[in-house]
Formats: structure tokens, C-alpha cells, sequence
């Protein structure tokens, strides 16, 4: 199946900068905590902010002022570059104002942390894969916590809102803009509708336990069924749960047993629709070359 737009580069590269400025503390709050306005040095997680705004810098404690970038993205993008892939780039806020674009690309890359996301950027990769694209989760903890915009004197889409409870005071007049956890009510749509797999935790340092090792994932890559690579895993990871709601025939590329549970490599491929892949486990996106890491320090 092919797209229905022109296809400007094979591969759309998207930065989840709503997720980078969930974490930063630049002026004293994210929406985790209360941290000192200047140092970022943590005061409480007892408060924190139900928006935050992108007229702001990125702290210094969040990957000195670039987030992210360096830690969960820039191995990806170092590889990209260095094999002269045909790939364009984007955030994630160009997802939610250009739903269409994604359709422009054969493939979405999804980074290392990739955790908030908008209606409008959730209907915007279900369309691309409706349409033939297909999407690469490079990490896990994605698609989990509901987000909206309003907007700031210097435009719209500049604060990003985030109650994570039924507290948020849309959720009486338009439920479907409610920001709780995608999971939750009146959401009720877990991440595992869309890739096959939910948030499972944050400590998910192991070894990856191939399986299916027959399948396209490991094609090529001489290894064997119940094969161990050793130390793959870590950080927060993703499983597959039989028991909540997902598409049909889920393959699963690797089963590993971490710490509080399982970390999963998923496939989704649906009749007629182009394939979800999720890595599962936020450290996968590390192990992609040798480049040096400046790992985020906001966890």
C-alpha cells in the first residue's frame, strides 16, 4: 500500500520535545516537581505544574540545555547521518499542527523517550500506518500521558497541559480532552491499542532474550531462539499483556524477564495497514554505535 501524499524523504526523524519539556525545570516547576528557579536542584516532589510553557530555556540539569538531545536522540541521528539515509526531521509538536505529514514519509522514527503525546499526535501516526507507514518506537514509556495545548501570548501550542486526574477541569465539559494518563478514564486507550504493548516500568536492566529468532527483526543476525545478549536492556521498559486491549497478532521479537517484570520487542502488523514496531526498553537507542553519550540526568 502506498501514500496517498508525495513522498518528500523515506524517513520522518521526530524529537519528542513534549516529552523534554514535561522533565525541565527552567523557572522552578515541571510536571514532576519543584525545583530551585537557576541551579534546577530538585526542592519537592510534592508540587509540581499542571502546564508548562515553551517560552522557556532548557535547564542546565537537563542535558546541559539541550535535554533530551544527546542522551535518548542523538545516537540515532548520528547513525542516520553518518550512512547518508534519506531522512527529514521534525518534533512532535509538528505532528499535532501537520497531521498530514507523517503521510509524506515511507517510515516515523520515534525516539528514546516519547512519552507525551496529543490526541492530534496519536490520530496523526494511526493515520500514517492506515495509510501505509510505517512507525518505529526507539524506546519505551510512549504514547502514556495525555497532553493538550493552550495558547500563550506568544501564540498557540505554546503551554502544555497535563492534570493527569480527572481533576482537570475539561473533563466535565469535553471528556475527550481530559488529560489523564491514556490508559485511564474517560481515555481508557492504552498505548497497547495502537503498538501491542504497555508501560511496564523503570527499572528494566537485564539481558534480551531473542525470540522468533526467524523473524525479519533478526534477520541476518546469526542468532538463535532463547539466545541471551547480554546487557541490551535497561532503563524503563515496555511488555506485552495478553490481558489488555490490542491489535491482533502481535509477534513478539524478544521476551525478557527485568526486573518487575517483562521487557517485550513487539511487531504490529495489521491486513492491508503498514507495521507498529516497539524496541521496549529505553537503552536500545544507546547501543546503536559508538558515539559518546551525555546520558539526561532528569529521571
Amino acid at each position: 500500500q502506498t501514500c496517498a501524499l508525495p513522498i518528500s524523504a523515506t524517513f520522518l526523524y521526530v524529537s519528542a520535545v513534549t516529552t523534554w519539556q514535561a522533565y525541565n525545570t527552567w523557572g522552578g516547576y515541571s510536571l514532576y516537581r519543584e525545583a530551585a528557579p537557576l541551579s534546577g536542584q530538585v526542592i519537592t516532589n510534592a508540587r509540581r505544574a499542571e502546564r508548562v510553557s515553551f517560552n522557556r530555556p532548557y535547564g542546565l540539569r537537563d542535558g546541559n540545555g539541550a535535554s533530551d538531545l544527546f542522551g535518548n536522540e542523538f545516537p540515532l541521528l548520528f547513525l542516520l547521518e553518518q550512512w547518508g539515509v534519506d531522512v527529514a526531521y521534525a518534533t512532535d509538536l509538528d505532528l499535532h499542527q501537520s497531521p498530514l505529514m507523517p503521510r509524506r514519509h515511507r517510515a516515523v522514527l520515534s525516539l528514546g523517550h516519547d512519552e507525551y503525546y496529543s490526541s492530534e499526535m496519536r490520530r496523526a501516526l494511526s493515520s500514517a500506518v492506515d495509510h501505509g507507514v510505517n512507525v518505529a518506537f526507539f524506546g519505551a514509556n510512549f504514547i502514556y500521558r495525555k497532553i493538550r495545548f493552550e495558547p500563550s501570548i506568544n501564540g498557540p501550542y505554546r503551554l502544555m497541559v497535563n492534570y493527569r486526574s480527572v481533576a482537570d477541569p475539561i473533563t466535565q465539559t469535553d471528556p475527550a480532552q481530559s488529560t489523564v494518563n491514556w490508559s485511564d478514564y474517560p481515555i481508557e486507550q492504552p498505548s497497547s491499542t495502537f503498538t501491542g504493548s504497555t508501560y511496564g516500568g523503570a527499572f528494566g536492566t537485564g539481558d534480551l532474550t531473542v525470540s522468533d529468532a526467524r523473524g525479519w527483526l533478526w534477520a541476518g543476525a546469526g542468532v538463535h531462539e532463547g539466545q541471551r545478549l547480554i546487557g541490551a536492556l535497561g532503563g524503563e521498559f515496555n511488555h506485552y499483556d495478553p490481558r489488555q486491549t490490542h491489535p491482533p497478532r502481535v509477534q513478539l521479537f524478544g521476551h525478557s524477564h527485568v526486573q518487575g517484570g517483562t521487557c517485550d520487542v513487539t511487531y504490529v502488523a495489521q491486513l492491508g495497514r503498514a507495521g507498529v514496531w516497539s524496541s521496549g526498553t529505553g537503552q536500545w537507542i544507546y547501543h546503536l554505535n559508538s558515539t559518546p553519550i551525555l546520558r539526561n540526568r532528569h529521571l
